[in-house]
């Protein structure tokens, strides 16, 4: 085995590099996986790489999670946009 396939760390950095472009309802590229099928990583990934898309595109904090929200369940895994939510005070832009 190779040091990528042993460590934990590489490991999750691969699982959110490859699979941050997959969507929670299957829609997504480049391996067309759904839900819990696709890494934790990359779905946190592509939740704040989103917000931070929206973010510089000048839509305002409420607008980015706003839109993000209505694609809860299909874009986004539902619990951690709840999660996301939730904190959003917390979060600066």
């Amino acid at each position: 085995m190779t040091d990528y396939e042993t460590s934990p760390t590489r490991r999750a950095a691969a699982d959110w590099i490859d699979y941050h472009n997959e969507r929670w309802d299957g829609s997504g590229t480049p391996h067309c996986l759904s839900k819990e099928d696709i890494p934790l990583a990359a779905r946190i990934v592509a939740i704040t790489e989103t917000f931070e898309t929206y973010i510089k595109s000048g839509l305002s904090r409420e607008d980015a999670f706003d839109k993000m929200n209505a694609d809860r369940g299909v874009l986004f895994d539902p619990y951690l946009m709840d999660l996301f939510i939730k904190i959003k005070k917390q979060i600066k832009s």
